[in-house]
């Protein structure tokens, strides 16, 4: 058994400015989230940390916000728990000067591709896992997402999306945004889909 961990959408670094003078608290209440993540990852003894896209607020977190991440991710590195991070609508790859094309990050999975060619293959707790990733690009068609295949290989499968679920009346989704479907999921036929947006 595979224990696992999932979240969406932390906004690190958000500018908050319609908070004011009150904006860097909020910001600290963002980052300490994310301490509190890590935290329950390892008194949990997860074996997977998932962050479904939106990990920053945009492509380019200041120095400081993005060093306690790569601390945080490092602490659950070295405890052997694998984070796996996709890149969301907020924080993508659309950039050269993008973070995940700059920065550093020891001991973690980044689903980068904006379309699923192969899924990434590692072990787990001694389990076979194979992570298949959508990396938001706001130039990828919503037929992006079309050729996704689950393997036939024995183990876990888990999707990580960061999308919009058409015919959500909570939520107006753009072509862009990789809109989905219940019936997509289903004929994924993966065994957990991590989403996030």
């Amino acid at each position: 058994m595979i224990r696992i961990l999932h979240t969406a959408d932390l906004h690190l670094d958000s500018s908050f400015a319609a908070l004011g003078n009150r904006a860097p608290q909020r910001q600290v209440d963002f980052l300490d989230t994310f301490e509190r993540i890590v935290t329950l990852a390892i008194k949990k003894e997860a074996q997977l940390l998932l962050i479904a896209g939106d990990l920053f607020d945009h492509p380019r977190p200041r120095q400081a916000v993005l060093g306690k991440v790569q601390s945080g991710l490092q602490r659950l590195a070295e405890r052997g728990i694998v984070p796996v991070l996709l890149p969301g609508t907020h924080d993508s790859l659309v950039s050269a000067d993008a973070v995940y094309r700059q920065a550093d990050f020891p001991g973690v999975v980044l689903l980068d591709q904006p379309q699923l060619k192969e899924p990434v293959a590692l072990t787990v707790n001694g389990q076979q896992v194979y992570l298949y990733g959508f990396a938001y690009r706001s130039f990828v068609s919503e037929d992006a997402l079309e050729g996704m295949q689950r393997r036939s290989d024995d183990g876990l499968h888990i999707g990580l999306l960061h999308g919009s679920r058409q015919g959500s009346p909570e939520w107006n989704y753009r072509k862009k945004d990789l809109p989905f479907t219940l019936n997509d999921l289903k004929r994924w036929n993966l065994d957990y889909v991590a989403l996030g947006h």
